[in-house]
């Protein structure tokens, strides 16, 4: 019996070492697997949440849904001495408020009643001094407040 009992040590033996390589095999290739998946996900750029995103574009605009009217603007005048905006209108789309960086720095703010006279402005001009405050009941001519900045309409 002897010979019978090594006979079959050696047999569990082999299979042992069989099933430690099939495992290993197995180990690897589910390995490899996970890698594959992960692999073409690395060398794309992912936001740091998962949800952010940057949308870049030349003009925003906030509209209501109910009307379809714009109810507020973000952007720019590209001409030599534009400006980057915020704009804001009321419910009949006329203009109520902004917020215009300009290239040279000078910045201003207004606010307009319904009939678009400018109630309230305060501008700061490139050196960071504020240079005026205001109410005045004329109303508001964008093409000649362009014209005394000196910006090129399109």
């Amino acid at each position: 019996m002897n010979t019978h009992a090594t006979e079959l040590e050696k047999r569990v033996a082999r299979l042992e070492g069989h099933n430690r390589a099939l495992t290993f095999a197995i180990g690897c290739l589910l390995a490899l697997g996970c890698l594959a998946a992960v692999a073409p996900k690395q060398g794309q750029p992912q936001p740091p949440d998962g949800q952010f995103r940057i949308i870049r574009a030349s003009k925003f605009e906030v509209v209501d849904p109910r009307t379809g009217r714009t109810r507020a603007t973000l952007d720019h005048q590209v001409a030599p001495g534009g400006w980057a905006a915020l704009h804001f209108y009321d419910s009949q789309g006329q203009p109520r408020a902004w917020f215009r960086l300009f290239e040279d720095g000078e910045a201003d703010l207004a606010l307009l009643d319904s009939a678009r006279n400018i109630q309230a402005v305060i501008e700061i001009d490139s050196q960071g001094r504020a240079s005026s405050v205001f109410n005045r009941s004329t109303p508001y001519d964008y093409g000649a407040e362009m014209k005394r900045k000196g910006v090129k309409l399109d």
